[in-house]
């Protein structure tokens, strides 16, 4: 999809322009029975409700999904109420994601951005950092840690990070991925990404 790397609440509201079309282009000969938006900021900033219309209009075929779905699917999966998050975001973004939580019923104990503005120096971030990162933002009363971005690479650490604090890590590509797979009606229980993965998702319902 079209985008541009500086991430803004300017910027990311552009994305919903180009969603549908993006959208049509993912292998329509095979008609993938999920379309998800991976933006964790802009599907927040554009709204879930829009960027199901317009994943949609796209991919009629489909059922539509965006990472932010995801994200309060796999935190409802294990039991999650009180959160810390970390972010790669500016404030501005980071004001945007607790507000959201909050609506969407989650108690937010803390949100703790790096004040990056672009989607490469997102990537750049290592894994062994959002490591630390977790360990450091962690609060006793938390449920569970929320690693928040689909640009980041803490999937990589996320099941090291619940060894070392004992609770679960969700992060927005690995509740993506799983909730994708559970709305396509495949229940495989993979290991390697931390525990959400032991998750049936038999919870969920189809938008």
């Amino acid at each position: 999809m079209k985008t541009d790397d500086h991430t803004t609440r300017e910027t990311l509201a552009q994305h919903i322009h180009h969603m549908a079309d993006a959208a049509s282009r993912l292998q329509p000969d095979m008609k993938p029975e999920v379309v998800s938006y991976g933006c964790t900021s802009g599907s927040i900033v554009n709204g879930e409700q829009a960027v199901f219309d317009a994943i949609v209009k796209g991919a009629p075929w489909a059922q539509p999904m965006c990472i932010v779905t995801g994200v309060v699917d796999a935190l409802r999966a294990v039991g999650a109420q009180k959160l810390v998050v970390g972010t790669p975001y500016l404030d501005e973004i980071n004001t945007a994601e607790a507000e959201f939580l909050v609506r969407k019923g989650f108690d937010i104990l803390d949100i703790q951005g790096l004040n990056l503005a672009t989607g490469i120096e997102f990537g750049q971030v290592t894994p062994s950092f959002w490591r630390d990162f977790a360990v450091q933002i962690d609060q006793p009363e938390a449920d569970a840690i929320f690693l928040s971005c689909g640009g980041i690479r803490a999937l990589e650490v996320a099941e090291e990070i619940e060894q070392i604090v004992g609770k679960p890590v969700i992060t927005s590509n690995q509740a993506q991925f799983w909730s994708c797979l559970r709305r396509a009606g495949l229940p495989d229980r993979l290991t390697g990404f931390g525990q959400l993965f032991q998750h049936p998702g038999t919870e969920i319902l189809p938008q």
